[in-house]
């Protein structure tokens, strides 16, 4: 093989080997911030408090929630009063975007003023994900295209779920 031939091969080999690979860092995206969702939904269908916690707030917040005027396991107790019985199946990723970064600053600031924490939230992101739900009853039915929010603190995404601060920030859902 001539110089030339390496050259076209080796060419060929590291195009191939970038393709692979951001395919893989796309899909590992996507898949943590799905990740974050999937939890929150098998959080709420078991109406198991300690997964809801874990899928939608990081340690230093839920040890913060001690102090504020209701207690985490009230939240988490409300919330599935309102979605007792409901099965969620088949949950599939759309589309996601990044949310003004402003937001980032905002919510680090609300975790400050009501919960007396001190994070550093680094995005917040608007995710859109089909999901089919079963009531109590048993029929079922598509929920279309949802949106909701998720955030990234360190190196791990969480569901925005918290209602005191989908609030403060301004963001429904």
């Amino acid at each position: 093989m001539g110089d030339s031939s390496k050259k076209k091969y080796i060419i060929i080999i590291a195009a191939v080997v970038l393709i692979v690979g951001g395919v893989l860092a796309v899909m590992y995206l996507k898949d943590g911030k799905m990740r974050a969702v999937k939890k929150y939904y098998s959080a709420m269908e078991k109406s198991d408090a300690q997964a809801l916690k874990d899928a939608c707030y990081p340690e230093e917040w839920q040890a913060a929630y001690d102090s504020y005027a209701v207690s985490l396991d009230e939240v988490a107790t409300n919330a599935f009063t309102l979605q007792a019985g409901v099965t969620y199946d088949d949950i599939t990723y759309v589309t996601d975007y990044e949310v003004e970064s402003d937001y980032c600053k905002l919510m680090a600031d609300g975790l400050k003023d009501l919960f007396s924490v001190d994070m550093e939230i680094s995005s917040i992101r608007a995710i859109s994900f089909d999901i089919t739900y079963t009531a109590e009853d048993g029929s079922s039915q598509d929920s279309g295209t949802i949106t909701r929010y998720i955030y990234k603190y360190g190196s791990r995404w969480y569901y925005l779920s918290d209602p005191y601060m989908s609030v403060y920030l301004g963001l429904d859902g």
